[in-house]
């Protein structure tokens, strides 16, 4: 198996008469694809604990984008601010085994999360699923252990990267390397939506609007 990025350029070179630095783009193209259609961006991290009495939390550099939130295993939501506001006087509820909300805000530049209800426990650990930051780009990257991937599926961007380059050269065969690819990008996808599947969306009931 390979553990550098290297190993796969130099895979690729076994079967194709390129330059280290063509394989080295059509390899980070397929790296891409991969990320983004199996949907390996999405990640689980350790925020915090809560701290009693404390709604406001920062957000982590590697957490771009926050799609669902635990909080002591309790699931918390997305929401919006005039939630918060809703909530406060008794006229928002939610359901779909939902424990609370979460609405984005911030401590000035830095991003942060807003809890509703506000924790009254302390030591709780909130948990962040939804999408991170990692290597998205092969360009300096020596070994894989950093890669978006799983690791065992690494060896399906070389199947892509010789798909590329057979069918440039008119070369039968480039179809089966294709197909590999796309399969195995599937598998990620299934992988990843399983590892992170969450219970669906809570739906947020509104009792009365402030006037």
């Amino acid at each position: 198996m390979a553990t550098t990025v290297q190993d796969l350029v130099n895979e690729v070179k076994r079967y194709v008469d390129e330059t280290d630095a063509n394989v080295l783009e059509e390899l980070n193209r397929r790296y891409t694809t991969m990320i983004d259609d199996g949907e390996a961006w999405r990640g689980s991290f350790v925020i915090g604990s809560t701290v009693a009495g404390t709604p406001t939390y920062a957000l982590p550099s590697f957490a771009r984008e926050v799609g669902e939130l635990t909080v002591g295993g309790g699931r918390f939501v997305k929401g919006r601010q005039t939630d918060v506001a809703d909530y406060a006087q008794g006229r928002v509820s939610w359901s779909n085994d939902a424990d609370g909300i979460w609405v984005e805000t911030s401590f000035g530049a830095v991003r942060a999360i807003q809890l509703v209800p506000t924790p009254s426990v302390s030591g709780l650990p909130i948990v962040h699923r939804g999408r991170v930051v990692g290597a998205t780009d092969l360009t300096g990257v020596s070994t894989i252990a950093s890669l978006l991937v799983d690791k065992d599926l690494v060896g399906a961007l070389v199947d892509g990267a010789l798909s590329t380059f057979l069918a440039r050269q008119g070369e039968p065969g480039w179809q089966e390397f294709e197909s590999k690819f796309v399969n195995t990008v599937e598998k990620q996808r299934r992988r990843y939506r399983r590892r992170f599947r969450g219970a669906g969306p809570a739906q947020i009931r509104i009792a009365q609007r402030a006037p």
